[in-house]
């Protein structure tokens, strides 16, 4: 009988996540209804679009929760988020952390993505991105439109460069 109360519950969880677009770790799946895109980062290893409170493409799923904090997913392998933002630093475990800054009209992001670091520098006329397995410059057209060894694109609110959270994680998650 215990057991039976214990599978109906787990049942009726998974259909609420489901209904709800969300998953265990409380950001929105990629069919939510509530996710309308203001910016996006296309055109590299991966893609990913964002608005002020999601995240999401096929390395990333993540949200800002109700209590302030950022979870989901980011990377291959997937590297769970359950991180703080304040003074410009995306904190939480020790696998993925962000520091962003802006300066002038330059966005540097850096960080950790299991270990290694990561480091992208981002400008109206230049995009600077530095993994574990790439080093790689871009010449921006002043437009969102980035050409290098392939054009890396940026929409919407991509464009302005602007220092937050989602459009960091949009960043990485298109290079990792």
């Amino acid at each position: 009988m215990h057991h039976q109360t214990l599978l109906a519950a787990a049942c009726t969880l998974a259909l609420a996540a489901c209904a709800t677009g969300s998953d265990a770790t409380g950001a929105g799946g990629a069919g939510s209804a509530d996710f309308k895109p203001t910016g996006a980062v296309t055109g590299f290893v991966s893609n990913a679009s964002f608005d002020a409170t999601h995240v999401q493409g096929p390395k990333v799923n993540a949200s800002l929760r109700g209590d302030g904090t950022w979870g989901g997913t980011i990377g291959e392998p997937s590297i769970p988020l359950f991180h703080t933002y304040q003074s410009g630093t995306l904190a939480g475990t020790a696998d993925f952390t962000l520091t962003i800054t802006k300066t002038g009209d330059t966005l540097i992001v850096t960080g950790q993505h299991t270990g290694r670091i990561l480091r992208f520098e981002v400008s109206p006329s230049s995009l600077r991105v530095r993994t574990p397995s790439r080093s790689l410059d871009f010449n921006g057209d002043g437009n969102g439109v980035y050409s290098g060894p392939k054009t890396v694109t940026f929409t919407g609110e991509a464009v302005a460069l602007p220092p937050t959270v989602p459009f960091a994680l949009a960043l990485c998650a298109s290079f990792i």
